[in-house]
């Protein structure tokens, strides 16, 4: 009897920490691409697994452009993200690597460097609000 009354406390314990466990998880990393090429994107982690996927390309919509967007696969856990890297495909243009000493952030962005000048970057979604006000939408092309 005291060993059936062992495993129903095992069980309710973990019915209780798992869903904390749970909420104390970052949220996926998430790329939105506003380029007209597809973008392969490999997030790095602090001492976990690497993420890769592909970020589709921005569409033309009437006047408008719609960006890519895509998220990893996998949970990250408490994984830090060190670094996103990003090409893209079919085209030529560099795209700077958006590096950190480790972030919770969950949101990035591949974008011209300020309106009007040559260059992409990966950004964190709220680096990018900071610090482009005025942004560029979509490649120009």
């Amino acid at each position: 009897m005291h060993l059936l009354s062992l495993k129903h406390l095992v069980a309710a314990t973990l019915l209780i920490v798992a869903p904390v466990a749970t909420r104390m998880s970052y949220p996926r990393a998430t790329v939105t691409n506003y380029e007209g090429f597809p973008a392969v994107v490999e997030v790095n982690y602090r001492s976990c697994k690497k993420d890769n996927f592909t970020v589709p390309a921005a569409t033309r919509v009437d006047l408008a452009w719609v960006p890519g967007t895509a998220t990893a696969s996998t949970n990250r856990g408490v994984c830090l993200i060190s670094s996103i890297t990003a090409s893209l495909t079919g085209d030529t243009a560099k795209v700077t690597t958006y590096t950190s000493s480790g972030t919770s952030y969950s949101q990035f962005v591949i974008r011209r460097l300020f309106c009007g000048r040559a260059g992409l970057r990966v950004w964190s979604k709220s680096e990018y609000s900071t610090h482009n006000s005025n942004a560029c939408f979509g490649s120009r092309r």
